[in-house]
């Protein structure tokens, strides 16, 4: 089921429909869309909570550098931020392709608002 909520703007009510017909017309796009949206949230999660650790560590481990564990879980972080980054970049290219593609279906969206 969808909502729409027809007290906003024409502006913002466009988006809404804009939205509801790209969902509708290329669910398969759309769902990797946000699949790839909540992967780069995980990924940022993740990489939150190894800074945490990392941080806990620097803070109550009097000899860090001689600990291999430690030595071993900042070079995972390293890694994990390089490979954020990279997602990140590869994203945001597939999003400017997947906002092109919306737009193909603006025209609906703008008669839409007119009803």
């Amino acid at each position: 089921m969808n909502i729409i909520n027809f007290t906003l703007k024409p502006e913002s009510l466009e988006k809404q429909l804009l939205d509801l017909v790209y969902k509708i017309e290329y669910k398969d796009k759309f769902d990797e869309h946000i699949k790839k949206i909540n992967s780069i949230n995980k990924e940022k999660n993740d990489l939150k909570d190894y800074e945490d650790y990392i941080l806990n560590q620097l803070i109550t481990e009097i000899d860090f550098l001689s600990n291999k564990q430690f030595r071993d879980d900042l070079e995972k972080c390293k890694n994990s931020n390089e490979e954020l980054k990279n997602t990140i970049s590869l994203f945001e290219v597939q999003n400017k392709s997947f906002n092109e593609n919306k737009q193909t279906n603006e025209r609906v969206a703008k008669l839409g608002t007119k009803l």
